[in-house]
């Protein structure tokens, strides 16, 4: 009888290998991999299956963290996001004191934290301030707010920044590579004479090592994980602001009643335009989806780039290849974590796993995209990255790596025939139980009658040991001596011995477990270095395969909503044709579509009139908007101008801004106003200009009742219907009637008259009773209908 115990464990519970699970089994491109090198198939268990969907569903929330730098009349930044592990560098660009290019670039990243150097201008600072606190009020950081960290002057020094850009261990850097050699591979990535981007690159990488951000050990040796260092730019770029992104319902976060599901932010997103968009199928996808939605582009070409593709996509005969491709995609997962943990040894069984999936799908991708060929830029792109590096990749993790042991074990195992010198090893180390079994029979045969049976067992750091029962005689220390064998320790009843047997087996086998823990260990490290050697093939997976699935969604979002391909055009105008609201009209039945027409003969400037809930709003939101900094491209939405504001000052704002964009003439904003400023229109105080179109929605009067038709028309509209309104609203009649009366007097300029008053004394207090009685009012727990029935009633009564 034998024990055979795990290197690692010291208190020696027995080791077993007889657990083998259901698994399912994925099957290898038919295609093959190169050189006939696999013989075998991906095995993942049930488990380990429902342990990665788990973790996918607790992904940690993707953080930013922001460095700027200004001087020169230039500004320079950087910025790492923990979900990519990469540094995006923004070259250096002249900024002046209003910082509009720093203010596009926090708008268009969003950071947790903004970092920068206590030596900076009071200007920047007070900017920088101000940007944190409308991003801590327009975006969802309950538990995280932005936050600004002020560090020293000294860690944004050209030069220790130069080293410390120098000094990373990207993983495309070959292993190889002598110092000369490095440095013009990183010369090649980063433009060192752009001091203002340098100085922020370096600051950045000295907070993050300082904070141990993405860092889950708590060894000060392994560092920061960075892969790779690009380079990115505002240029074409529509430049949007935080409160649009809420006002027009592009991003709408909401509660989700599950909080515990998702982390700190409790939120998921809403009815908004990117979540009816947004039918990606791998969270890469889903991420970019949203930077294309948080940062609309201007490229022409681009945008026509990814019109073919959707047109393709939404082909009905297209429908088979788009399931295949969604298929494949929902396996690509972000690998960019998994080669970051390689670099610093860190890589779980999980991990080994999602690096051969992507790989494996990847390359069905990649054989799909070059058999369809064509001109869609998206295949051109994936054909040309999609090399044979990942055939290479994927058929030495399948050839070494035992996922089925691996997964059963938690811990990397390396398949049989892989290395001769292992395979003996664990023959070995396989044949022991029995020859432990055949060591105890033959010390038992030595040992005195009195001894009924015994065990050979192998502790780490002990060796093997002789474990025999403790018998009833075995009470004093001298009692456990037995002759011809060396007392080590008692444990759980039972002594433990050295033997001339015991001692040969540890000569001749010696710690054979140990021995093949690190010897798979070795192995792991030198496909690890060879992998991170190959990650640049790695990286344009993850880049294109997120493209792609951008592009399906928002064509299969098309074909699901019937949406139409608009024509590009370089013209400065809008021409929209039955223009529909996207998630209006999955709330009402019938929906209403409209025309917009602006520029060239349709004017430039809308001031659109209507009554309440008529669909001013839903109009004015099917538009784009850029409301500050204004040009001839530009589109300014005012919805409701001068809510809120005394009725004189918000005529006046209005008027002074319309009249200001008038006089641009060719310059002036494509333009569109919602009010009830009716004033405007009676006093005709606006210019006569052919930029100027006055339009109205469309209502029908049925004696005291009014019909919206929810049809933008041209013309003006000098009526808001309040009364209308009011009564729709569940006003009492008593006071509808007097509003009514009030409003006919003021009309024809006469003396509002307050008929049966004793005195104006009386109506004063009257008032004052009724004011103190309204100030008084709980909202939340007293009736106002009741006080609007036993006290403004009867004051309009004796009115």
């Amino acid at each position: 009888m034998s024990e055979q115990q795990d290197c690692n464990n010291s208190t020696g519970t027995v080791y077993s290998l007889n657990f083998s699970p259901k698994s399912q089994h994925f099957t290898p491109p038919a295609s093959g991999f190169p050189d006939n090198t696999i013989s075998s198939y991906l095995t993942v268990t049930d488990v380990e299956q429902k342990r990665q969907c788990q973790a996918e569903s607790h992904t940690v929330e993707n953080q930013v963290f922001l460095s700027v730098i200004w001087g020169g009349g230039k500004v320079g930044l950087a910025y790492y996001e923990t979900d990519t592990c990469q540094v995006y560098m923004m070259m250096d660009i002249a900024e002046s004191d209003d910082f509009q290019v720093t203010r596009s670039v926090i708008q268009q990243v969003m950071p947790a934290c903004i970092i920068t150097s206590s030596k900076q201008d009071e200007k920047l600072m007070r900017a920088l301030s101000d940007q944190v606190t409308i991003l801590q009020e327009a975006v969802d950081h309950v538990n995280n707010p932005t936050e600004l960290q002020i560090i020293p002057s000294v860690d944004f020094s050209v030069e220790v920044s130069k080293r410390r850009i120098l000094n990373l261990n990207l993983a495309s850097i070959p292993q190889h590579y002598t110092e000369d050699q490095r440095l013009i591979y990183m010369s090649s990535l980063v433009p060192f004479e752009l001091v203002n981007m340098v100085r922020a690159v370096g600051g950045l990488l000295k907070y993050l090592d300082k904070n141990r951000i993405g860092v889950q050990l708590e060894d000060s040796n392994i560092k920061v994980p960075i892969i790779d260092l690009k380079v990115f730019s505002l240029n074409n770029m529509v430049m949007v602001d935080y409160n649009t992104f809420t006002a027009l319902q592009i991003f709408q976060k909401e509660l989700h009643p599950s909080i515990y599901k998702f982390g700190n932010s409790g939120t998921k997103e809403g009815l908004s335009l990117y979540g009816i968009m947004n039918q990606t199928k791998s969270e890469l996808g889903k991420r970019m989806l949203r930077m294309w939605f948080l940062r609309p582009s201007l490229d022409l070409d681009l945008l026509k780039e990814r019109q073919d593709a959707i047109k393709f996509f939404v082909s009905p005969r297209n429908i088979e290849i788009c399931t295949s491709l969604q298929d494949a995609l929902r396996n690509i997962k972000n690998v960019a974590r998994v080669l970051a943990r390689m670099k610093t040894a860190q890589a779980t069984i999980g991990d080994w796993q999602a690096l051969y999936q992507t790989a494996f799908n990847a390359i069905y991708i990649g054989d799909l995209c070059r058999s369809l060929g064509g001109d869609i830029s998206i295949f051109k792109k994936i054909s040309r990255s999609f090399t044979e590096d990942l055939h290479y990749i994927a058929g030495l993790i399948i050839k070494i790596v035992d996922f089925e042991e691996s997964t059963i074990l938690n811990k990397f195992v390396v398949k049989p025939n892989v290395d001769k010198d292992l395979d003996e090893k664990k023959k070995t180390y396989n044949g022991l139980p029995d020859f432990m079994t055949k060591v105890a029979r033959e010390e038992l045969k030595k040992l005195s009658d009195e001894i009924q049976e015994c065990n050979v067992v192998y502790l780490p750091q002990l060796g093997y040991l002789l474990a025999i029962p403790r018998s009833s005689i075995m009470k004093e220390k001298e009692d456990f001596h037995i002759q011809g064998l060396e007392f080590v320790f008692l444990s759980n009843n039972t002594a433990h011995y050295k033997t001339a047997s015991t001692r040969e087996l540890d000569a001749i086998l010696g710690d054979t477990q140990c021995e093949i823990r690190d010897h798979e260990t070795t192995i792991m490290h030198r496909l690890q270095n060879i992998i991170l050697e190959h990650s640049k093939v790695l990286n344009a997976v993850l880049e294109y395969a997120a493209e792609l699935d951008c592009l399906i969604s928002l064509a299969m979002s098309a074909q699901a909503n019937n949406y139409t391909q608009p024509i590009l055009t370089t013209d400065n105008v809008i021409q929209i044709e039955g223009g529909r609201h996207p998630l209006q009209e999955l709330c009402v039945n019938p929906f209403v579509p409209n025309n917009t027409l602006s520029g060239g003969d349709y004017g430039k400037v809308k001031f659109i009139t209507g009554p309440n809930s008529s669909g001013k709003s839903i109009y004015i939101k099917q538009i784009s908007l850029a409301l500050k900094y204004a040009d001839e491209r530009s589109l300014v939405l005012l919805d409701e101008f001068g809510k809120g504001t005394e009725t004189v000052d918000g005529i006046a704002l209005l008027y002074g801004c319309l009249q200001h964009w008038l006089g641009e003439a060719y310059n002036c904003p494509h333009i569109m106003v919602s009010s009830h400023f009716h004033s405007i229109l009676h006093q005709h105080m606006l210019t006569q200009s052919p930029l100027l179109k006055f339009q109205n929605m469309e209502v029908l009067e049925d004696k005291d009742e009014i019909i919206s038709l929810y049809q933008l028309i041209d013309g003006q509209n000098d009526c808001s219907y309040a009364l209308n309104i009011a009564k729709l609203a569940g006003l009492p009649k008593e006071v509808v009637v007097r509003a009514q009366e009030i409003w006919s007097l003021v009309q024809q300029n006469k003396e509002i008259q307050i008929p049966h008053s004793s005195s104006k004394d009386n109506q004063k207090k009257c008032f004052k009773a009724v004011l103190r009685q309204f100030l008084d009012l709980d909202f939340k727990k007293d009736d106002l209908t009741s006080f609007l029935q036993h006290f403004v009633i009867p004051l309009t009564k004796n009115m």
